[in-house]
């Protein structure tokens, strides 16, 4: 395993260690997760986007899990993850 010494903004990096905290990452795995990515992919592209507070987030993901237990509340097919995700938001 080699380490890495980087040079960031005190404020820049409270702040992103906050948002990553708050999506249940560390630090460190975000930047492995973004390093794992840009080899794989060839490109430097990385995206995760908080986009509800904590409680809602929780309270969405309890309803998708006894809707697919249910097998109701799911309408796809869905030909990509943003018309899932959508489909979820419009019965909410």
């Amino acid at each position: 395993m080699s380490y890495v010494t980087l040079s960031i903004d005190d404020e820049l990096k409270d702040a992103s260690e906050k948002l990553f905290n708050e999506l249940g990452f560390s630090f460190s795995s975000v930047i492995n997760a973004f390093l794992r990515q840009a080899v794989r992919e060839q490109e430097v592209s990385f995206r995760l986007k908080l986009k509800e507070p904590e409680l809602r987030s929780w309270a969405l993901t309890e309803k998708i899990l006894e809707d697919s237990e249910n097998n109701t509340g799911i309408h796809g097919p869905f030909s990509s993850f943003e018309e899932l995700m959508r489909d979820i938001h419009a019965e909410s």
